[in-house]
């Protein structure tokens, strides 16, 4: 039955926003290989110009790193960090940098340099969870 809502929202036009919420929901829910597949959908149906692709791509991200799936964690950062370039978005610029310190331990040095770089940039928001998160990153030894 939710898959027959979910299918009649997608026909009428939010197909993204429905498959990335479906996929939120069960990476929740502990599923991962469920929540990829709905990214996955959700990356092929969604406008190439659209912003909410930083948001899919970085979750994407996420769920491969908690599934120890390095390479295609590393590879959906990357990719994220290149769109919040794009669009101009400096908080998913700074998750992304900061998903890929968590990765890219051999090039910690790199992607530390990256993480400060974008931490740099920030004014305020200090007490959200994406700063406090770059900010035990960059404190780490």
């Amino acid at each position: 039955m939710i898959r027959a809502g979910l299918d009649e929202l997608m026909s009428r036009g939010a197909g993204t926003m429905v498959l990335t919420a479906l996929g939120e929901a069960q990476a929740q829910a502990g599923e991962p290989i469920e929540a990829i597949a709905a990214f996955e959908e959700a990356l092929d149906r969604a406008p190439k110009s659209a912003i909410e692709i930083e948001f899919i791509l970085w979750r994407r991200a996420q769920v491969y790193l908690q599934c120890g799936d390095l390479i295609k964690a590393e590879r959906d950062f990357a990719e994220t960090l290149k769109v919040a370039r794009r669009v101009g978005s400096q908080a998913y610029e700074l998750r992304a940098v900061t998903g890929l310190n968590k990765v890219a331990k051999a090039t910690l040095e790199e992607a530390r340099a990256m993480l400060a770089e974008v931490w740099n940039r920030f004014t305020e928001g200090f007490d959200t969870a994406d700063l406090k998160d770059a900010k035990a990153l960059l404190m780490e030894v």
